[in-house]
């Protein structure tokens, strides 16, 4: 994997052969068991994933041709860590993120892992 030059993050990139690329964000990782899981950002995708810790040691650098490929997704991913946007889901009290959970295309609220978003959010109104 190749270092990412960032001032506040340990951000590392690099390619999968059966997956793509990949971000590894070291500030992504709370709540990993990292004795065996991995929260990674697929470039491709562009959303974070859940994997078994041997796909990181899978990943390799990227060659000249595949880090041009990967540019501009790499470059999304920056701009979005300046920009993450915290908060709790209504639903199940999980804490959340912009950065590592989708955000809906519908109402643009951040969906949780329960599915919860502001699309659902009038039935929890009283």
């Amino acid at each position: 994997m190749k270092k990412i030059n960032h001032p506040k993050r340990n951000l590392w990139f690099g390619f999968h052969k059966n997956m793509g690329g990949f971000i590894f964000d070291e500030t992504a990782q709370g709540g990993v068991d990292k004795k065996e899981h991995v929260r990674l950002y697929k470039l491709k995708e562009k959303k974070m994933g859940l994997f078994a810790l041997a796909v990181k040691t899978q990943i390799v650098k990227m060659n000249s041709k595949q880090e041009l490929e990967y540019k501009p997704p790499v470059d999304f991913y920056l701009n979005i860590i300046k920009k993450i946007r915290h908060t709790h889901c209504f639903g199940c009290k999980a804490e959340i993120n912009s950065r590592d959970w989708d955000i809906c295309n519908k109402c643009g609220w951040i969906r949780c892992q329960c599915s919860a978003c502001g699309c659902s959010w009038s039935e929890h109104q009283y």
